[in-house]
Parts: structure tokens; C-alpha cells; sequence
């Protein structure tokens, strides 16, 4: 049975933490199904090799407390995450919960 979809192929969807295991898969997941996809990265130079990946449909860009990457995207996948060890939840996840909230606000 063929996916349904109501996003219409060639929309873009963002995806955040784009040089993470599951979200370098869930890029090409989306690019597979001919979407355009706009990754974010902390450090646009270190994750260059992304694009040599995904030479078309990929934008990658970098992004620095700000999730205005959002603007203009027709839908998100939020897997970026805190890579620190998580020994003290304390640390970890009011720091997620800021990124996700963030996140729905740009969205908004």
C-alpha cells in the first residue's frame, strides 16, 4: 500500500539535528519520498559532508539558540537532542523541554 501523505511531494520539511543517526536517516527517508528537506546543524562547516550525501533537495544550515529555521517549512521533525551525557537528568531535560517549546513557538 503506497504512503498517503497531505503534504504534497516537494514540500519542505525541516529536520533538526541533521548529523544525528536518526536524523540523517529521517532525511533521506523524506528525500526518498521527494520531499525537499532543510537540516540543522550546530556547526555547518563540521557537517558539510551531508551535503556530499545529499547532493539535491538538502539545505543545510546552521543554527545557534534560535529555531528560525522553521520559517517557511511546511512541517518538522524535532530529533535533534542533547548528546551530553544524561548522568544528571537535572541538566538534560529542561534544556530539551526549552528546545522543544522553542521550537512550537517559531512554529506558530
Amino acid at each position: 500500500m503506497p504512503l498517503q501523505s497531505v503534504l504534497p511531494k516537494g514540500s519542505w520539511i525541516l529536520v533538526t539535528g541533521a548529523t544525528g543517526f536518526i536524523a540523517s536517516h529521517t532525511v533521506k527517508t523524506l528525500l526518498d519520498f521527494e520531499y525537499k528537506v532543510r537540516g540543522t546543524v550546530r556547526d555547518r562547516e563540521q557537517a558539510s559532508w551531508l551535503l556530499n550525501i545529499f547532493p539535491t533537495n538538502f539545505e543545510l544550515i546552521e543554527v545557534k539558540g534560535s529555531i528560525s529555521a522553521i520559517k517557511g517549512m511546511s512541517a518538522a521533525a524535532h530529533v535533534a537532542t542533547n548528546n551530553e551525557s544524561i548522568a544528571d537528568p537535572n541538566m538534560v531535560i529542561p534544556q530539551t523541554v526549552k528546545g522543544v517549546t522553542s521550537m512550537l513557538e517559531a512554529a506558530l
